[in-house]
């Protein structure tokens, strides 16, 4: 992924000057709180692909936006994004992520929730202090508050798979990111639509290879436990679709493991066997392949910009199946 890649390196380096000279601030306040910015800065580094930065920055310079603009309000995703997963590790009391141990569990739950409201504090500064429209601004609220509501429909075991999936993954990592450059980069409404469709289906269908990866694919590709969703009990794609194609005993008896207080290794092990019983991997597979297609014929009719070439290196990755095995 050569432009996310390129992007990444530019992306962590201003997070982190940014962060530092943060730090530097606030520790004139209190040089003991001000290890707060120290663990975001450190939550950061420890990985993350920064999709969500890189498509409001494709998005806005595709189009003509200022870069040096556009890079500086790219942070504030990433930074939104620390404050969501900080806290989702608390909700899910997940021990790692990205292969690291998870900030609740290195230091504990309350340093945890302050951390993550201390993340949401710096993007809303960095955003805010830009000079935006009242209707960027509406969107970027918008943004906020659909991934809390898709979270909390996660949290609560909702059995409607693809709102979550769009509330989570479509709209708040690809469709809204590219809305907002494309909107501070004053483009025709008609190709923000365009545009916005394109990137609602590419996130319909990073999910449905993240949900395969989640149980099929190994703690290295995805840095943390490979039985975590199982044990969680989310209820993904893959999920939905045993539950209408198992026979009445075979969903009772994969019931019975799924819905355990404590599922074990071993529990996981025998859910992952139904699932296969079931040939749900490959469905899930066609599924991915047939959408990327379709997505492609969308992206050939619009003009080509550099925004194309960033859609086609996120859709050549979900594409890649080599870490998942079954």
């Amino acid at each position: 992924m050569s432009q996310l890649s390129e992007f990444q390196k530019t992306c962590d380096q201003e997070l982190i000057l940014h962060l530092q000279k943060k730090e530097l601030e606030l520790s004139k306040v209190s040089a003991e709180a001000s290890i707060l910015i120290r663990i975001i800065s450190t939550f950061i580094q420890n990985g993350g692909k920064r999709i969500r930065p890189a498509l409001y920055y494709f998005a806005s310079i595709s189009y003509g936006a200022n870069k040096e603009e556009a890079l500086n309000l790219s942070l504030t995703f990433e930074l939104f994004q620390t404050f969501c997963l900080i806290h989702d590790d608390i909700i899910d009391q997940s021990p790692l992520r990205r292969g690291k141990p998870t900030v609740h569990t290195e230091y504990d739950i309350p340093t945890a929730i302050l951390a993550g409201d201390m993340a949401l504090m710096l993007a809303d500064e960095l955003f805010f202090a830009e000079n935006l429209s009242s209707s960027i601004k509406q969107i970027y609220d918008t943004f906020k508050q659909e991934v809390l509501l898709g979270e909390y429909l996660d949290t609560i075991g909702h059995q409607d798979a693809k709102t979550v999936m769009d509330l989570k993954t479509a709209r708040y990592t690809f469709m809204r990111p590219v809305e907002l450059g494309l909107q501070n980069a004053e483009v025709d409404q008609k190709i923000i639509e365009a545009w916005k469709r394109i990137m609602h289906d590419i996130g319909i269908t990073f999910q449905l290879k993240d949900d395969l990866m989640g149980v099929f694919g190994s703690e290295d590709s995805i840095g943390k436990s490979v039985d975590s969703d199982l044990q969680e009990g989310k209820h993904t794609h893959l999920i939905e679709l045993f539950k209408k194609r198992a026979s009445v005993v075979q969903l009772k008896q994969f019931n019975t493991l799924f819905e355990k207080k404590e599922v074990t290794h071993a529990d996981c092990d025998n859910l992952r066997t139904m699932l296969k019983e079931y040939d749900i991997p490959s469905v899930i597979q066609q599924e991915i392949t047939q959408s990327i297609q379709y997505t492609k014929k969308k992206l050939n009719a619009i003009s080509h910009v550099v925004l194309h070439d960033v859609a086609e290196e996120i859709l050549l990755f979900i594409q890649d199946m080599r870490m998942i095995k079954y």
